[in-house]
């Protein structure tokens, strides 16, 4: 009980004054969640039915992108000790909005996109049939 005490105290939580050991496990984490955006746009932008993605494909391009750029930050400030965007507290904000919003575009694929695709699927059978002026 007292390891659970020190781990969600305000101190521990907020403090900065340590040094930041295991810096190099978060670097590529949030690096490479800037160069997923990128080769995911490019991918998607390289598909037959992108017409259907292209709304997911922005969205997943800025989350991807925005968490990533926000933990680069975080560890930027983690290592010059600045007081709110060191903390350990930020860096557990900063995870926990990030699974949140993968869950967001988790549900929003199987809705909307899944729903834009099979209309453009629709779409593109009926006109495969119907006569060209």
């Amino acid at each position: 009980m007292n390891f659970l005490n020190k781990i969600f105290s305000a101190n521990y939580l907020f403090s900065t004054n340590e040094e930041f050991k295991n810096w190099y496990i978060y670097l590529p984490i949030f690096g490479s969640m800037v160069i997923i955006a990128f080769l995911a746009s490019q991918f998607f932008k390289h598909q037959v039915d992108y017409s259907a993605k292209k709304p997911f494909s922005r969205q997943f391009f800025w989350i991807y992108l925005f968490w990533g750029l926000t933990g680069l930050l975080f560890l930027f400030a983690r290592a010059q000790y600045l007081p709110t965007f060191g903390s350990r507290f930020f860096l557990f904000l900063v995870l926990s909005l990030f699974i949140i919003s993968n869950i967001w575009l988790i549900i929003y694929y199987k809705k909307y996109t899944k729903k834009a695709q099979l209309k453009l699927a629709d779409k593109k059978r009926k006109e495969k049939w119907l006569r060209k002026r």
